[in-house]
């Protein structure tokens, strides 16, 4: 840096920290670019302000004798030349005034409008939002969270327009991309944007541009409307708009076909767009805390759906539709207004999550096919009781959480959840718990606080899970033995084990086994229907086979068969067998010897494949195969039951349905709702079983 004797203009833009220190401590170094007596002509007082920004506001350190630009260079040498230093001017700048100027000017940026030369105002952060954008578009990803922004800066809605040097359109909001290491044309489109946690209110109709946008963020920050215009981004598969002040969601959202997780959660929405439903590949949804009161009809074609979450609303009711998704795996209702749980809930045979803390439910859902259910949490409502029959549907249950309800007792059947890992029963008016607790093996934690329980006394409920399941276990045998008899006995002796249709009624009677005095009783009153169903039941005894000439029906659903008990394989009229809501996965191919079969249901199992032995059934005409998780259909081995009739698959995992199905004409009703394949579409299904046949036979005829 020269001197002022000189003559030449000194520019303080690339002062160190060290030269500005040196000028306003007056220091004598001759290193120092500042020395008393020296006089400096200042081109830009702001790029003075912004190298001395971090000194002490409060100094009143005046700078040497400022050179006007109008002086002459004559005074400039002179002032060199004598040996006393020149008087200062009558107007002198200190730095604080400086710095009081630039803080101005800074803060009547901010309020201009997006179309003003001046960059937004970014706080907080060393890095320009120019040198940000220009690095996004090496990479398509722009991250602009938490820089205190009040609105979008017009750059970002032009990043893909702008192509620096060589574009035409060089107005005031473009961005070079001059003296960049690459060109223009190495730019990449944008394809993720984030800008939470700013300030921003609204959403303008320049997001339109951005039209290849997979990821928007805009979580946490003030806004309060979104443009129509987001209709325009084809390509968006994730939109956070959490943590907002949105009172409505705009329609333009519901033409992102491909949008697959959506979070509005957080926001003040009192209700959705009605063609909600129109987002096909819409997989997760966040509408929780807000001000729903209502969900649309639509909701019922999101086919696709897994999880959703709408907790903490002002939900009073529940549509149906709600529960029309075959896919879905989680749902969280929790902390609304709900009285009723509709009954459609039992047929979603996929969900494994189900929330519904702090609502005002009474009834106790049955979860009929839901045999994937894993955390089931009913706290804090007003249910009394719940079925003895439900528990059979709940064997996968490993998280059970039904405190603060109005429980009285809880059933014996109990004992059938054999993953359950934790049990809360608390604040409830259960005056004995089951011994039958006792036998869960898989039991690790079960809290019974808060009960006027009788039969266990306190000190052993403080003592925790292991004092209390040692109690139940010491009460266990002596029950079990004593009834053990009297159930068989009582059993064989009411009125309504043989019913005038000749059926020989054992269901819901607790039963972990059939005994041969059973069997006995059954051949003598000429039975031609044995009920065993909703017990627990795993084997069967060979005396079975007593029953080979007579036995017409066979009901063993809702029990815990693993296996086929090879003693079946004797009944030789057996024309309906009923082994649904048990745990099977396969069938034994002496299965094929039941040649009398007509009817087949083994629903609500584990079969991932629709078993050989049921091909080689020479007369079926009913088989039900839903709720499993059969992965693929042999058309041809289909086509060859000549007697099929009703063929039902719903709710499995079929990625495929083949066209030559559509020739097995002898099907009159085939179900196949529910399954992931995207041909037939569900607009096909609906219309019935002609007209899926007739879609198949199209198809086929195509190719």
């Amino acid at each position: 840096m020269s001197q002022g004797g000189s003559g030449s203009k000194t520019s303080l833009k690339s002062f160190s920290r060290s030269t500005v220190n040196n000028a306003r401590k007056g220091s004598d170094d001759p290193r120092s670019s500042f020395n008393r007596g020296e006089t400096y002509i200042v081109d830009n007082p702001s790029s003075l302000v912004s190298n001395l920004k971090n000194q002490n506001p409060k100094s009143t350190t005046k700078l040497n004798p400022l050179v006007r630009p109008n002086q002459t260079r004559q005074n400039s040498i002179s002032s060199n030349n004598d040996e006393s230093p020149p008087k200062a001017p009558k107007s002198t700048v200190s730095l604080a005034m400086l710095k009081q100027q630039k803080r101005a000017e800074m803060l009547k940026s901010t309020k201009q409008s997006s179309d003003s030369n001046e960059a937004v105002v970014v706080t907080g952060n060393s890095k320009s939002i120019d040198f940000i954008i220009k690095s996004a578009r090496k990479t398509g990803q722009l991250n602009l969270s938490d820089y205190g922004l009040t609105e979008v800066p017009k750059s970002v809605w032009n990043i893909n327009l702008d192509k620096g040097e060589e574009s035409p359109d060089k107005n005031k909001n473009n961005i070079s991309m001059e003296n960049d290491d690459f060109k223009w044309w190495d730019q990449v489109e944008l394809t993720k944007l984030i800008l939470a946690s700013n300030k921003i209110q609204k959403i303008p109709r320049d997001i339109q541009q951005l039209h290849l946008l997979t990821v928007l963020d805009v979580h946490d920050n003030q806004i309060d409307s979104i443009d129509d215009g987001i209709s325009a981004l084809s390509a968006l598969q994730t939109f956070n708009c959490s943590h907002n002040c949105l009172k409505e969601l705009p329609n333009g959202i519901c033409e992102l076909k491909h949008i697959v997780n959506l979070n509005a959660s957080n926001n003040r929405l009192i209700q959705l767009p009605k063609n909600i439903g129109h987002l096909d590949d819409l997989e997760d949804v966040n509408l929780s805390n807000n001000k729903l009161n209502s969900i649309p009809q639509s909701v019922g074609w999101l086919t696709k759906i897994r999880k959703i979450n709408l907790a903490t609303n002002s939900l009073i009711s529940l549509i149906p539709e709600l529960f029309y998704s075959p896919n879905l795996k989680i749902i969280d209702l929790s902390e609304n207004q709900i009285e009723v749980l509709p009954v459609e809930i039992n047929e979603l045979a996929d969900l494994e999550q189900f929330y519904a803390r702090q609502n005002k439910i009474k009834n106790f859902p049955t979860f009929y096919k839901c045999c994937k259910l894993k955390d089931l949490d009913l706290s804090f409502n007003q249910i009394k009781e719940i079925d003895e029959k439900t528990f059979y549907n709940l064997t996968s249950l490993v998280n059970f959480n039904i405190r603060d309800n109005r429980l009285t007792t809880l059933s014996k059947t109990v004992k059938v959840l054999q993953n359950i890992e934790r049990l809360d029963l608390s604040n409830n008016d259960l005056s004995g718990l089951p011994f039958e607790l006792a036998g869960i093996e898989s039991l690790k934690q079960i809290l019974i606080n808060g009960n006027p329980l009788r039969t266990i006394r306190r000190d052993i409920i403080n003592r925790g899970t292991d004092a209390i399941i040692k109690y139940l276990k010491n009460h266990l045998e002596t029950p079990e033995q004593t009834t053990k008899e009297n159930t068989e006995e009582e059993i064989l002796k009411s009125d309504n084990v043989i019913k005038s249709s000749k059926v020989f009624d054992l269901s819901c009677k607790k039963l972990t086994a059939i005994t041969p005095n059973m069997i006995n009783f059954c051949k003598q009153s000429t039975a031609l229907v044995l009920n065993a169903n909703k017990n627990s039941l795993t084997d069967l005894p060979d005396e079975i086979e007593l029953l080979s000439k007579q036995l017409n029906e066979l009901n063993l659903s809702c029990n815990l068969f693993t296996v086929i008990p090879k003693s079946l394989f004797t009944l030789n009229n057996l024309a309906n067998l009923d082994i649904r809501g048990n745990r099977l996965s396969t069938l034994p191919d002496e299965f094929s010897r039941l040649t009398a079969l007509r009817e087949l249901i083994i629903s609500d199992n584990k079969f991932t494949e629709i078993p050989e032995c049921v091909y080689e059934l020479p007369i079926l005409e009913n088989f039900f195969a839903n709720n499993n998780q059969i992965k693929s259909l042999d058309a041809n081995k289909i086509i060859n039951m000549k007697f099929l009739a009703t063929l039902n698959l719903q709710n499995n995992n079929i990625m495929n349905v083949p066209p030559e199905l559509g020739k097995a004409e002898q099907i009159k009703s085939l179900q196949l709702e529910g399954n992931p394949f995207k041909i037939p579409r569900t607009q096909i299904l609906a219309k019935g079983t002609a007209a899926i046949m007739e879609y198949l036979r199209s198809r086929l005829s195509e190719s």
